[in-house]
């Protein structure tokens, strides 16, 4: 029996390929900077991978288009340069809400059927959402109302770190990727994270409260000058559960000696600084825990 090929699920004409969910750079950046050049998916520590995670989604002509209007210059002007310097300041136009509007689109796409077997009465309004972003990012139409849209910083400063992070907190906001449908039995949003950022999207309801100096605009500017807080109840509940989930994520004893034996080799053959900046987010993590009478862990 012959299998047919995907149609795109943006524009509904040409055959999908395996495109990223996550953008492609990040898992470049993160495989550049960090210790091992594999990756390991949050809810699968123990299969290595070289690359992010991939679905047929997009044909090739959307995943080009995705990467003209907003991607290039997301990667371009705010990701690597922050990466680099947390307290620059950089001015954004149209083509970073629709980089936030494409990635709220895919992490709908790939969890919606979840949502329909967990919450299957919030699942038609993401829905409705896939489809009314679906029309922005072809050029249908111009309106991002009713949807919110907002993007926050997540920075690596120990001294004005609160006392109730969960384990593991800088090494997943700093070396890793991850999106899905954050949700209660009331709201639902999509989340995407980027190491050190938060891309949060509502869908139900529309309007988002607790978020202040965030909301994307049609342009505007981004830097210390300008910045975020969250007090969003929903958002702190989940955030902790994500990072606590994925950090809790059994290793088996033999990827763990893959992982320590990569250490090493790793230590050996580049500089302390090279070192000190691949192990940071562990480091951290380890001296937060004992500044805070936690446990500390190794970075395995």
């Amino acid at each position: 029996m012959i299998q047919k090929t995907p149609i795109c699920k943006l524009c509904g004409k040409g055959p999908a390929v395996l495109s990223h969910v996550i953008p492609k750079f990040a898992a470049t950046w993160i495989k550049k900077v960090a210790p091992s050049p594999y990756l390991r998916a949050a809810d699968k520590p123990n299969l290595r991978k070289e690359d992010g995670i991939k679905e047929r989604l997009l044909c090739v002509e959307c995943e080009n288009m995705f990467s003209k209007l907003g991607e290039h210059k997301f990667a371009e002007r705010i990701f690597q340069p922050f990466r680099t310097d947390l307290k620059l300041k950089s001015d954004y136009g149209g083509w970073l809400l629709y980089f936030a509007v494409s990635l709220a689109w895919r992490t709908s796409v790939v969890n919606i059927q979840a949502l329909r077997q967990n919450k299957p009465h919030l699942a038609p309004h993401v829905d409705d959402a896939i489809q009314y972003w679906a029309a922005y990012l072809k050029g249908e139409h111009n309106k991002i109302q009713p949807y919110e849209h907002h993007l926050f910083l997540l920075g690596e400063d120990l001294q004005n770190t609160p006392s109730s992070l969960p384990k593991g907190f800088f090494a997943y906001t700093q070396r890793a990727f991850d999106c899905c449908l954050a949700r209660n039995d009331q709201i639902v949003r999509a989340y995407t994270l980027l190491p050190g950022f938060v891309f949060w999207s509502t869908i139900h309801p529309c309007k988002q409260k607790g978020w202040r100096n965030t909301k994307i605009l049609p342009k505007g500017r981004l830097g210390p000058d300008v910045p975020g807080k969250i007090t969003d109840p929903l958002f702190g509940d989940f955030f902790e559960w994500r990072v606590e989930e994925i950090s809790g994520k059994p290793i088996s004893e033999r990827q763990r000696q893959k992982m320590k034996q990569t250490f090493e080799d790793y230590v050996k053959s580049h500089s302390p600084e090279e070192v000190r900046l691949a192990f940071k987010p562990h480091l951290q993590d380890q001296l937060w825990q004992k500044k805070n009478g936690r446990k500390i862990l190794p970075p395995l």
